[in-house]
């Protein structure tokens, strides 16, 4: 390479957050004002703004002045772990499969963080949108088990998060046949050699051709006739499958409103391109409190999300998730205990030992021809005696 030639701006690698600045992303964010309106999370007083009111059960949420849940705009970051695995929040508790079924309520859980290299007023919006979330929680709620829809740090080393959450992803449509009440229809045979009058007049028609056309599964709609809310089969979401679904034929995938930056809304096959980490994002969502058999959770479920900016992050396309059975390793064989060791001499005489018995004095030293003479009895002396 002569000395002349050097790398273009272009080629010049430049992390997501500083693009950002530079391309006047954020600079257009602030101008449209998304989030900072009456509506944006950050610039409310929930018990001032909003009403605290029930919802059904125990339950309640921030209603507008039309007593309905209300849903406030907010600004983030998708934090890293987003994804949109088939299994969403489904696990396996204490490691037996119990797999998805039509009445699993199955949701993804998104944590968004501040915005990489924002400027100074989405910093501050993105600590105001965490203020309110904060301060919204009523404090004779706090519990260990008290689950809520932030975490604030006073160190920077942990960033602040916001929790965001789905609807449900799959549920069965109201009237749908179920595996417990099949029903059937009667089958019309075709004519063989014959054809119809449709088939003579479009030699190239073929059946399998509108066959295709007519699955849902296998072809993505085009954006203008499809909606949010919309029932597509299971099928079309990468990954899913196996063990650890257990839908019945009448299951179904809910289109959530998730929009590409166009405002195009995005379909379910290609939303693994979409949630990534990174990604800056502007959505709507509601203020919701459950308090289910005394568990209370803040949570904020999301209405609406639009992708404004993709990260550097590469999307991994969701592959299907295999069950391994955990096994109870077997006992490995215990070896036989190696027989006693003979017991080592002890440096101290063998046999009895009392301790609380000690002869005083010097013992008289007895005669070599005591032992083979008999013993004499020795008469006792009542009184001292007296040499002469």
């Amino acid at each position: 390479m002569s000395e002349d030639a050097s790398p273009t701006p272009d080629a010049v690698f430049v992390p997501y957050g500083e693009r950002r600045v530079r391309d006047g992303i954020y600079d257009a964010i602030i101008d449209m004002e998304l989030a900072m309106g009456p509506n944006g999370l950050g610039q409310i007083d929930p018990h001032t703004d909003l009403t605290f009111g029930p919802t059904f059960l125990a339950n309640k949420a921030f209603l507008g002045p039309d007593d309905k849940p209300f849903a406030v705009q907010l600004l983030g970051e998708f934090a890293p772990g987003t994804n949109v695995e088939p299994t969403g929040n489904h696990n396996a508790p204490k490691g037996k499969l119990e797999p998805i079924n039509d009445k699993s309520r199955v949701k993804w859980n998104w944590s968004l963080k501040c915005p990489d290299s924002a400027p100074e007023p989405i910093r501050h919006l993105f600590h105001n949108q965490i203020t309110t979330l904060n301060n919204a929680i009523d404090p004779e709620h706090a519990s260990p088990t008290l689950k809520t829809w932030n975490t604030s740090h006073v160190s920077d080393d942990y960033p602040d998060l916001i929790y965001l959450g789905t609807e449900k992803i799959y549920c069965v449509p109201k009237g749908s046949p179920t595996a417990a009440t099949p029903t059937f229809t009667k089958m019309v045979k075709k004519p063989l050699f014959t054809k119809s009058t449709a088939d003579a007049s479009n030699p190239s028609s073929g059946a399998s051709t509108s066959t295709l056309a007519s699955d849902e599964g296998s072809s993505v709609s085009p954006p203008n006739t499809r909606k949010p809310g919309d029932l597509l089969s299971p099928s079309v979401l990468p990954g899913y499958g196996g063990g650890w679904f257990n839908h019945t034929s009448a299951a179904r995938l809910v289109q959530l409103d998730i929009c590409d930056p166009d405002g195009n809304l995005i379909h379910p096959h290609d939303w693994w391109k979409w949630i990534v980490e990174g990604n800056l994002v502007f959505a709507t969502a509601e203020m919701h409190f459950y308090d289910i058999n005394g568990w209370k959770t803040y949570s904020l479920v999301m209405k609406s999300i639009q992708i404004l900016d993709k990260s550097d992050a590469v999307p991994v396309m969701p592959r299907q998730r295999v069950w391994e059975t955990q096994k109870i390793p077997s006992p490995e064989p215990v070896a036989p205990s190696p027989p006693p060791l003979p017991e080592s001499p002890s440096k101290y005489s063998p046999g009895q030992v009392n301790l609380g018995r000690r002869d005083k004095g010097k013992k008289r030293a007895v005669p070599a021809d005591a032992e083979s003479s008999p013993k004499q009895k020795v008469p006792k002396r009542n009184g001292p005696s007296t040499k002469k």
